[in-house]
């Protein structure tokens, strides 16, 4: 099978865009749920909870906004791979007629 350059250069593109998503992700997720939610959270009290996330408001946001990302970049991996295999099956020929 005959690869060309071009399909081997999107699925490159495919694989590091996946890899650099994935880093992303797991970066986002050891700061919101490994730092973040551990500093906030006291077992057992909720009334310390509460102060913890009213007195570091802006950590608070943070780890909401690192779910958000953890949440948003499989989609837009999705979305970029269906389009990047898309692209790669339209440029393909179509396959010649069987003679009849």
């Amino acid at each position: 099978m005959v690869t060309s350059g071009k399909v081997l250069l999107d699925h490159r593109k495919s694989a590091l865009t996946a890899g650099t998503s994935l880093i992303i992700m797991t970066l986002a997720a050891f700061f919101s749920y490994g730092f973040v939610h551990e500093s906030l959270l006291v077992q057992g009290d909720a009334s310390t909870i509460l102060e913890n996330v009213i007195s570091q408001n802006m950590l608070f946001k943070a780890e909401i906004f690192g779910w958000i990302v953890i949440t948003a970049l499989p989609l837009f991996v999705i979305r970029f791979s269906a389009l990047s295999v898309t692209a790669s099956l339209l440029r393909k020929e179509a396959p010649n007629p069987a003679p009849l």
